[in-house]
């Protein structure tokens, strides 16, 4: 339920909004990737298996841009 109320909040956020976002989905169904663009930037953020935030990456004009936060997987 929490997974589907997070969804539907996406959604809602990229239709008021002039993001798009792309995501993919391991076969077990369980968020594997997703990407944000909003202009010239993109954020990325890698999921486990398990559903924790694997890491996080922020693009400008298509090259790594800032710092890139990696987590272990608990």
């Amino acid at each position: 339920m929490k997974q589907l109320l997070t969804i539907l909040c996406l959604v809602l956020l990229v239709s008021c909004s002039d993001n798009k976002v792309d995501e993919f989905y391991y076969d077990s169904g369980q968020l594997e990737q997703r990407r944000t663009y909003e202009g010239d930037k993109e954020l990325t953020e890698y999921f486990y298996k398990n559903g924790q935030l694997q890491r996080r990456e922020n693009y400008k004009n298509g090259k790594m841009d800032g710092l890139q936060e990696m987590r272990n997987e608990k």
